[in-house]
């Protein structure tokens, strides 16, 4: 699965930005990516989560997937740096693959009236915010963080 997730010479951070804003943009690969998390929800401690359950096998899906719960996770995860090689990039990628667990209720999928896709992460922040996060990877037009009051 390794392999499938991340391709060797594919592993750069701007390379997997680019390759979401591509799925953004386009209306049928989001109508795919959310049956993507659609697919991989398991109750954890009694909370519905989007996790890992290795039945979709599609790289980009896969990618976006990880990426997106490395985007929406608390500070105390590892993180990505602009800098980080191939290896530190898969490595990563694959951690939030598999292992980390984002809730449900943290993520929505809006499709606007023009056919555009935007994400919206709920929850709260913890240290490195999830604005920063979206921000330096480049994906403000796509993803939106909504913070309870």
């Amino acid at each position: 699965m390794t392999e499938q997730i991340v391709e060797k010479g594919f592993g750069t951070l701007e390379n997997s930005r680019n390759e979401m804003i591509k799925i953004f943009e386009n209306p049928e690969d989001m109508k795919v990516l959310t049956e993507y998390f659609e697919h991989n929800k398991r109750l954890i401690n009694g909370v519905e989560c989007y996790s890992c359950n290795g039945n979709d096998r599609d790289c980009r899906f896969g990618r976006a997937f990880a990426m997106l719960k490395y985007i929406a996770q608390p500070e105390r995860y590892r993180g990505l740096i602009s800098d980080s090689n191939e290896t530190q990039l898969e490595s990563i990628q694959n951690a939030y693959f598999y292992t980390y667990n984002l809730p449900v209720d943290e993520l929505d999928f809006i499709q606007n009236q023009d056919g555009s896709s935007k994400v919206i992460l709920h929850g709260e922040l913890y240290g490195v915010s999830k604005f920063e996060r979206v921000k330096e990877i480049g994906l403000e037009d796509f993803i939106e963080v909504s913070i309870p009051t």
